[in-house]
Parts: structure tokens; sequence; C-alpha cells
């Protein structure tokens, strides 16, 4: 084996290079140093490509991951022939677990029989140590990621995984197999991103790093902006490059021989649950305790979300109840002319109830200076303005703490949005024939129109009426639709994305949904979409940005199953106004009762007042119309009319204005790259 100056091995461990280290290599061939090492960070590596005409590719990849992993990274090279190709693995680590060197990444096995990196964290690592121990395998760290790479070499990738409980993107290299795996954890808390041209192959946890190799196709993929548009984010696999591709949540990639082959290697299935309504009560509460418990595991600081509402409360408790000391909070208010939004002043006294230790940031339309450092830290565009209140809480709790949990994913679990009551009146209709359906649907959303803002829930109902269930479950959620796009985007973008149907988003995760009921089937289409590729994906690269892991303890997959084998009438209850039933049930005694009693208020910033104050701004900076003109993406007209409808309160048009000024600020920064 040969390996490159700048990444050692010593004792079968990889060392690792502290980032001062790591950036004087990329000026000359210093001696890597040593520091103590972690799991959660960022991975990057390479199949397949030539050494001689990729020199330095993996060491400028683990520097553009360097947010990711601010304490440190380690690499590892290995050639596929005499003189050939290789196999490179590299990662960079936010220190976790076992700080010691003993579990170096990227880390090795049996002289190179298997090596692995890893990004994220497996909460029942030592249970799996001791059934390995039982089977003979001795181990030199005391942290999980050795345990994965044993799992690997004992039961094979695709069966390790399945006994894996935790959030993950791993890349491991099976040497007698010469197979690179690349996977994803179920859910897909964790991202990981790739390319492939010929036989040759890079992956990395964001975007900018696969960019990074020349051969990356990096054209704008007209399809993914037409998603972006529609939803604010763009769902996995696509990204806004045609040659970036997400690995979706559950799926993994056999890589042997330059042939490429994804499989699902999880899917979400329901569980065998308790018929009662208390009965299966306990069952959450017991499985949302033991989450909660199992992902406080850390050596380092950590805290917790606290927004005020069910899901958030409900992690803070069962931490209070999990601790030692105390656990501290954090939240995000809002005051003055935006105070009708605030609801830090419900965190607050939730977490003097829990005895929490409590810290609230108020936010204000200041943060719409943030639309570079947005566009800049996704590497594509992502138009959902929660991103900025994620930003802003990794930013305010990182000082006091290195780890903290959120509660997403009780929504999707319980059906807590107000859209799947929307499904559910769309379940009871489904019998009134469509060509009664669409007419009554079109004719209540012209009126709905004339509502202006007001209107805006209603027409969306209306509009998705008498539609097929996936067209109808897009439709509620699509912010700018194909009639739209006709007047917002120019000739030259429109005759790009073509015929292209942005509802086929959801046809593909509603596939094998038919005889599910609507709500269900919502379930697994947000499982699949809405989760991962939005709220997650913003959560991890807000959180890493700041060298935070962010873990969601309402996402392991035993309480996900669970929660899928319950009965929909359990959850939700239109008639009288009642959802996420099971839930708040569950949490009685546990969460002070007014949290369970309140309605149900969004993570959502006042973007529509925000832009409204600071529309001259924008006009002059994100949306001017000579930035409009030379990225020649949009129409100058048909954004202008938006900004007038805005202006003139006619339409709230604040979602679209600030995903096209996030357009925008992406567009200058791929051009920049671009350039060089």
């Amino acid at each position: 084996m040969r390996l490159q100056a700048w990444c050692v091995k010593v004792q079968r461990r990889t060392t690792l290079l502290p980032w001062r280290a790591i950036q004087r290599t990329l000026r000359t061939r210093g001696q890597p140093g040593r520091m103590a090492t972690p799991a959660m960070c960022g991975i990057a590596g390479s199949f397949g490509l030539d050494p001689r005409a990729q020199a330095d590719l993996l060491r400028r990849m683990v520097l553009l991951l360097r947010p990711r992993g601010p304490d440190g990274c380690g690499m590892w090279q290995r050639e596929l022939a005499h003189g050939g190709p290789t196999v490179e693995l590299g990662q960079t680590r936010l220190a976790i677990l076992d700080l010691s060197p003993l579990a170096a990444q990227p880390m090795v096995l049996e002289q190179d029989r298997w090596v692995i990196a890893y990004n994220g964290e497996v909460y029942n690592f030592k249970e799996l140590r001791g059934e390995l121990q039982a089977l003979g395998h001795t181990f030199k760290s005391t942290g999980d990621t050795e345990v994965i790479l044993h799992a690997c070499a004992q039961w094979g990738v695709p069966a390790a995984l399945e006994r894996l409980r935790g959030i993950f993107a791993l890349a491991a290299w099976d040497e007698a197999d010469q197979t690179l795996w690349l996977a994803r954890d179920r859910l897909g808390v964790k991202p990981l991103c790739y390319a492939q041209v010929g036989d040759e192959l890079v992956f990395a946890s964001e975007p900018k790093a696969v960019l990074a190799w020349h051969k990356t196709p990096d054209r704008m993929d007209a399809r993914a902006l037409a998603d972006y548009l529609a939803y604010l984010y763009i769902p996995a696999p696509r990204s806004i490059y045609e040659g970036v591709h997400k690995l979706q949540p559950g799926h993994l990639l056999r890589v042997r021989a330059g042939v490429v082959e994804e499989q699902r290697w999880w899917q979400p299935k329901p569980a065998q649950a308790p018929s009662s309504l208390a009965d299966a009560a306990d069952a959450v509460r017991a499985l949302v305790q033991e989450a909660v418990r199992e992902q406080m595991l850390s050596d380092v600081p950590l805290g917790v979300y606290l927004s005020g509402g069910v899901d958030s409360s409900a992690i803070a408790a069962c931490m209070v109840q999990a601790a030692s000391g105390p656990v501290r909070s954090f939240a995000i208010g809002y005051d003055g002319e935006d105070a009708a939004w605030n609801e830090a002043d419900i965190a607050e006294r939730v977490a003097k109830q829990l005895g929490c230790q409590h810290t609230t940031l108020l936010a204000t339309d200041a943060t719409l200076d943030m639309v570079p450092t947005i566009a800049a830290r996704f590497d594509e565009p992502y138009g959902n303005p929660t991103a900025v209140l994620a930003w802003m809480l990794a930013k305010l709790s990182r000082p006091h703490i290195t780890v903290a949990l959120a509660g997403d994913g009780g929504d999707e679990l319980f059906l807590g949005y107000p859209r799947y009551r929307a499904v559910w009146a769309a379940e009871a209709l489904q019998h009134v024939p469509n060509a009664m359906g669409r007419p009554l649907g079109q004719a209540t959303a012209r009126l709905a129109g004339r509502l202006g803002t007001k209107g805006t829930a209603v027409r969306r109902f209306a509009e998705g009426f008498g539609l097929p269930r996936a067209d109808r479950y897009a439709r509620w959620q699509t912010y700018i639709d194909g009639d739209a796009r006709q007047s917002l985007l120019s000739a030259q973008t429109l005759e790009q994305i073509g015929s292209y149907e942005t509802a086929q988003v959801m046809r593909d995760a509603m596939a094998g949904t038919e005889r599910l009921h609507g709500l269900d089937a919502a379930i697994q289409a947000d499982l699949a979409t809405f989760l991962p590729s939005n709220l997650l994906d913003a959560g991890d690269r807000m959180s890493m940005a700041h060298g935070l892991e962010v873990r969601v303890p309402l996402l392991d997959h035993r309480l996900v199953e669970l929660a899928l084998g319950i009965a929909w009438p359990q959850k939700l209850d239109v008639w009288h106004r009642q959802s996420k039933i099971v839930f708040k049930r569950a949490l009685e005694g546990l969460v002070p009762a007014e949290v369970l009693q309140r309605p149900k208020k969004g993570f959502n910033p006042p973007i529509g007042a925000w832009i409204g104050r600071n529309l001259d701004g924008l006009q002059g900076s994100w949306l001017a119309p000579e930035l409009v003109r030379e990225a020649g993406v949009f129409s100058e007209a048909g954004v202008q009319a938006l900004v007038a409808e805005h202006r003139g309160k006619t339409r709230d048009r604040g979602n679209e204005l600030w995903a096209i000024a996030v357009f925008h600020a992406w567009w200058g920064q791929d051009r920049a790259r671009k350039l060089g």
C-alpha cells in the first residue's frame, strides 16, 4: 500500500491532522500532527480515480468540510492495483465521544481488511460491542466507530446497518471484496451526496466537497429548480447540480469495479401497536423516555432546543428526568412589531417549571442579511426561512454546549400539521366525482383569492380538491406551481424545465400506499421528502456550520415504527380540533398541562413582515432588476409583480421573494466558484 506523506498509518491507526497542519500541507509536504478524535463530523472520499491526475483532491475536499469538524481530520488511501486508481476515505472531526487517538478515523481493521469513515452516532453501540465480544472480537477504543467496523466485518454492511440504532452517514471499504459501501441512516438525519463519471466516483457530506472534483457535472438542473420553487427545498435524490446526487434516507450504494448499485436497506413499516389509546400512549411514553436517555450519551456538554411546543417540551422533560444536573435550554423569541409571533414566554415558563437553565435570543428582520450565509452553507438554494432560526439557535447555544436535542419528527409521526386535516377532509370527500370536484375546487379557489392573504389556506385546499391523492398533497405544499412559473421564469428556463411536473416528487413518495388511508400515505410521503430533505437537512447544515451536533430522539426508528402502527383516529380528531392525541396523552404528568392544551404554532419566522419592511433594500440587492437580468433564470417583470403584490399587501409573497433572493445569492456564489 502506498500512502501519501500527509496521511500515514501508525499501528493500524490513521493519524489525525490538526487544521493548521492540513492547511500547511496544501502549500508544502509538512508532516501531520495528531489530536483527539470524535465521530460527529464530515466524510469524503473517492473510488477509481487516477492519483496522478487528482493530486490533493481528498485534502481539498476535507478542507472544505472543516466547519463540520473543527477539531481535526484523518485520511486514508489504497491502490486498487499497483500504480493504478485508488480508493480514498477522509473525515473531519467534532469531538463528542471517545476523545482518544485510539478512535481515529478513517479506522482500519485487520491490516486494511476493513476501513471506515463515519459521521454520526450509534446509540446502542455498547450492546453491539458486547455481542461482538462474545463472538471473539476485541476492541482498542471505547467509542462507536470501532463497533461499526467490527459489525461490518462480522455480518456484512447491509446486515450490520440493520443492527445500528442511531444517525449516520458512512463509507466502508471491504478489501477482500474490493467493494466500497456508502450508506445513510434510516430517516436521513445525516447527509451524503456523490457524483459518478464513468468508472470514477466521489462522495462527501456536502456538495461543495464533491464539486472540488473537476469532473463533477455542475450545470444547474432545471427540474431541481422547479422542485425548489414548488417546495422551497430540493428533495433527494436531486440537487441543484445535474451531476451531484443525494443518497436517499435508508439507502446504500455498492461500488465495485466501477459499477454502482443502489438499494434500499430500510423502509418505514408499522409495528404492532396496542389497540387501546391508553396502552398506546404508555408505549409511546416509554420509548420517548428511552430514546432521550440513549441520546444524552456524550462526553461533552449538551442541551435542548425548547420552543414551548409539545415536541420540544417532551424532549426537555425527559432530559430533566434523566440528567444528573440542570439542563441547558435555548429558544428564539420576537418582540416589537413581531410580538404576535413570540412564544419565548411560553418556553421560559416551561423551562422554569422543568428546572432548566434557559437562554432566549430575540430575532429581528436584521437576520435578512443572512441570505448569502444560508446559500453558502447549503451549496444550493434552500428557501425555507426556518433555516434562519436554526442558524440563530446553533449560534446561540454553541458557546455553551456541543450537542443539542431537538423535537423534530413529532408532527409527522402524530399528525400535528394543519394540512393533515385537509387530507382527512379530502379522504372523506373522495367519492365526489372528479367532474364535479375540480370545478367546485376551482370556484372555491377563486373566491378565496378575493380574500387576499386571509384566503391562502382555503385557496390551497380548494386547488387540490378533485386531484389524485399524490397530486393533491403536492399542491397543498406548493408555493410556486406550474402556472405561476410561466410568468415568473425566463423563457430559457421554462424551456429547460419543459413538461416536468413537480407533483412527481409526491407520486414517487406515495408509490405503493394506494391501500393505505390518505393520512397514513401522507405520513409516508413526509418521511421520504419533507422531513429529511427540508427539516433535517436544514438542521444539519445550520448546526454543523457552528460545530454543533443536533440529535432527534423522536426519530428513533423504533418509535417511528410504533407510531406508524397506531391507528390515525388515535392521533387526529378533526371534529374536536385535536391533533397528536396519543402523543399528548403519553406526556400527561410529564409536560406542563399548558403546553398540551395550546394550539400548534409553527417554528416559522414572520418572513412576510420582515421582507415587507425591507423591500427597498432587497430590490437593491438580491431582487435587483440588474441581477435578475444577469442571472437570466427569472423574468424581471415576474419578480417585480411579486414585489408589487407584497408591497400592496394583496398577497403575502414573503416566502416566494425569500426563495428568489436565496437563489440569486447561491447563483452569485456558484458563479464565483466556477470562475475560481
